[in-house]
This record gives structure tokens, C-alpha cells and sequence, in this order.
């Protein structure tokens, strides 16, 4: 039956506090925001969501999300088996395979604006679960059966990469935790090696290889990304947000925003907003 193989959770709110670590779940997520911003944070990968946003993740994804700082966002959930919802009328196996919905390349937060169509689908999907109109198991199979086909076409990557990918991310585990929830304190990459219980050069080795970048360059774009949304969607000043984003002071926060967004945060926060409201 449908409704063996579909989890619904509907008016989940997400708060600002990760009270737990990275999880992962024997289904495959999908999710569509109601309301608020805030970020995922899946397998390494910072991913900034707002009001309208669809997220993706896969069973091989260890993950966590929180709202922007001082506020809540209210998301729909759908935990789903492919294989026992659909395995009976899709006639091609590939199309239930979610190998290639992960990896560096893939961004499991969907954007309106970049995928328009796959955002529709799942906020179709959610809403037909939670109305409960009759005919309601072959409306969510037919949406289902669509989203799966779309999202087929996302970028994948190289299993044997995927696999080495992986195995550094669950060393890393620990602290990628840590930076999750003390991003705005003064963590050290000594810290962070102790956290994982290696040494430095052997965890720098492995955020490389899972993250692309260096352990300091993480928590610099983990710091960043929660500047921004703090930007974005509130009128504080400069300088508060660069104190509760990790920053030592307003300046350093002008130059990593230089660095990962271009611009110095007034500027991003003038053109961001300007986005918002066009």
C-alpha cells in the first residue's frame, strides 16, 4: 500500500538551534518550505534555503538544518520508498535509483528560481498528502513518478568517488558537528582534529577530498552563509551580525564576504534584498 511507503510530516517548524547532530533516514527526504530561511547542511555541503524552497536528500546523506538566528521556518516532509510506491508501475528500475541525488555537485536544496518546476512538484506532493481527497494515492503516484523522472536529470557523479567521498565525511563526522553548532565561537582546526581524534594533516587530507576545501575554509563558509541569511532577513548592523556569525570584527567579515561572495556585505545585502522585494 501507498501509505506503507510514504511518511508524512506536515507543519514540521525548524528552529534556529540544532539540538541534535547529523542524521540520516532509511528514505528518501523530500521537503518543501512554507515559510522562513535558514540552511541545510548535508554530507559537508552549506545550502541556504528561503520560503518556496524544495530539498532532496538521499539516504547516504548525513545532515542538519536550522533556521536563520532568532527565528523559526515551517517545512513539509515526505519520507519516501520509491521502490514499494512506485515499483509496481514504473517499468524502468533506473528511474527509482537515487545514486546519482548526491555528491559535491549536487544541491540538495532546490531553489524557484532553478528548478521552478521539481519546487512545484514537491509542494503538489506535500499538499495532496495532507488533503486527503479521494483518488489521493493515484494523484501522489503520478506526481511521484514525475519528480522521479526530473530529477534524473540533476548532475550526478562517479560512484568510486562517491564512495571515497563518503568515507572521508564519516571521519570527519565529528567535526563538521562541532562547526555546526560553534561556528561563532573561536574554534581551532586543532579542535576540530581532536574532535575526530587525528591528527591536523590527516584531517586536512580528508576535508579535501569530501568537502573541497580546507577544515579553516569550511568554518570560514559555514560563518559566511549564516552572515548572509542574518543579512538577508533582518535590519541589524553590520557589526552585531559579524559578532554572532563567528567574525572578530566587522572588517574580517568585509573580507571573507569579498572572498566567497564578491562584495562586502552591505553591498550583498543591498542586492539580496533588492532580489527579495523585485
Amino acid at each position: 500500500m501507498l501509505a506503507d511507503a510514504i511518511q508524512f510530516h506536515p507543519g514540521y517548524v525548524l528552529g534556529d538551534r540544532c539540538g541534535h547532530r547529523g542524521h540520516i533516514h532509511t528514505k528518501l527526504e523530500l521537503g518543501f518550505c512554507r515559510d522562513g530561511h535558514g540552511t541545510f547542511c548535508v554530507a559537508g555541503k552549506i545550502l541556504p534555503f528561503d520560503r518556496g524552497s524544495a530539498v532532496v536528500i538521499t539516504p547516504s546523506e548525513r545532515h542538519y538544518a536550522q533556521a536563520t538566528p532568532g527565528t523559526d521556518s515551517c517545512w513539509d516532509f515526505l519520507y519516501v520508498d520509491l521502490d514499494r510506491a512506485l515499483g509496481a508501475v514504473v517499468p524502468d528500475p533506473a528511474l527509482l535509483s537515487t545514486d546519482g541525488l548526491c555528491g559535491p555537485s549536487f544541491a540538495n536544496v532546490l531553489t524557484p528560481a532553478e528548478q521552478p518546476r521539481l519546487c512545484r512538484l514537491i509542494d503538489e506532493l506535500t499538499a495532496e498528502c495532507g488533503a486527503g481527497h479521494s483518488g489521493w494515492h493515484d494523484a501522489v503516484r503520478g506526481l511521484l513518478w514525475t519528480c522521479a523522472a526530473l530529477l534524473q536529470r540533476l548532475p550526478d557523479q562517479d560512484p568510486e568517488q562517491h564512495r571515497r567521498r563518503t568515507t572521508s565525511l564519516n571521519a570527519i563526522d565529528p567535526a563538521i558537528d562541532l562547526v555546526n553548532h560553534r561556528f561563532a565561537e573561536a574554534v581551532t582546526v586543532t579542535e576540530l582534529a581532536a574532535a575526530c581524534a587525528m591528527s591536523q594533516s590527516t584531517l586536512h587530507r580528508h576535508f579535501m577530498r569530501a568537502c573541497g576545501c580546507s577544515p579553516q575554509n569550511y568554518l570560514m563558509r559555514h560563518r559566511v552563509h549564516q552572515a548572509a541569511n542574518l543579512l538577508r532577513h533582518s535590519d541589524q548592523a553590520v557589526a552585531e551580525i559579524a559578532s554572532r556569525s563567528g567574525f572578530s570584527a566587522p572588517s574580517s567579515l568585509y573580507r571573507q564576504f569579498k572572498q566567497h561572495l564578491g562584495c562586502g556585505p552591505e553591498a550583498w545585502r543591498q542586492g539580496a534584498t533588492g532580489a527579495t522585494h523585485s
